[in-house]
């Protein structure tokens, strides 16, 4: 009988579906988890039903609300895990998306296009995803606080697309708006890439802006060295060893910019290097276990 209501417990939570098929997830009772079956595609994710509802329930991505399987009492264990278990779906759609009560979660993408705002934004606030269509994307958060977070920096984010260099432009409106001016995500030229890095770079260093904005600027950064070249995987590791003395602590911040740095570990093969260090943050940033952040690296060190 307890397995049953185990097997319930997990069908009962389902991540509707935007039309991406990469995946699928399944609750862990070992790691009190979501966590994904199968492929995943970089910029898409698969949040199928068991049973598919409506047209209009499959383009919004509904998220059933998790709730106790009938017919049973939980234990304690399982219902943590619930109360765990909870997922927030952050929207960001074009102005061709009506917000509405079915998507409370909506950020309405004004000066750029959703799918290159959220490449970034899941640069900088770690989620599954993106995924979705090309006028409404979204990511899925773990944590509601970190949900906040990213729903409050998505409006520094949203800048128009540039071609050339305007007057009058902040480093920063021009080093997102010539990514958003090219072919990003898929690919950016050489020479702009060089041109955006520098000006990041810079931001990172500016000691009189914000922290929030060095350190989003210094993950895309060091993202932008390594996406398009491997070869550059040196400069994007230097750049995140600058980062963290900007960010220090066990603040959130700390933790993606160590996430980063473990990735780049990976990519070069080193891996026994990125396990060790990865069980290490897994210590020190225990506070933020609940986030998507800590669960990927927690992946790291569980890969075999």
């Amino acid at each position: 009988m307890r397995w049953k209501f185990l097997i319930l417990a997990v069908g009962f939570v389902g991540l509707g579906s935007l039309g991406c098929q990469s995946g699928s997830y399944e609750y862990n009772w070992r790691t009190l988890r979501f966590e994904q079956v199968g492929p995943r595609a970089r910029y898409q994710i698969d949040v199928s039903h068991e049973k598919k509802g409506s047209a209009e329930d499959e383009d919004m991505g509904q998220i059933p609300p998790p709730g106790n399987p009938s017919g049973g009492e939980l234990t304690r264990k399982q219902q943590s895990a619930f109360a765990k278990g909870r997922l927030y779906r952050f929207y960001l759609g074009d102005q061709t998306v009506d917000k509405n009560a079915s998507m409370p979660e909506l950020y309405v993408v004004r000066q750029t296009t959703p799918d290159k705002l959220a490449e970034l934004l899941s640069l900088i606030y770690p989620g599954q995803g993106p995924g979705g269509s090309d006028r409404l994307r979204f990511i899925i958060y773990a944590d509601e606080k970190i949900l906040e977070k990213a729903q409050s920096f998505a409006s520094r984010l949203d800048v128009p697309a540039q071609k050339n260099k305007p007057e009058n432009l902040s480093d920063w409106d021009l080093a997102i708006g010539l990514i958003y001016g090219s072919e990003f995500p898929r690919k950016l030229d050489s020479d702009a890439r060089f041109r955006i890095v520098s000006m990041l770079n810079r931001i990172m260093d500016d000691r009189s802006a914000q922290v929030a904005v060095r350190w989003a600027a210094g993950i895309i950064a060091s993202d932008l060295y390594s996406r398009f070249d491997p070869r550059d995987s040196v400069a994007a590791s230097a750049t995140l060893s600058r980062l963290s003395k900007v960010v220090r602590g066990q603040d959130y911040k700390a933790m993606v910019v160590r996430y980063h740095h473990l990735q780049q570990l990976m990519a070069r093969g080193q891996t026994l290097t990125a396990k060790k260090q990865a069980q290490d943050a897994l210590n020190y940033f225990q506070k933020w276990e609940d986030t998507n952040c800590y669960q990927s690296i927690r992946n790291i060190v569980e890969q075999k």
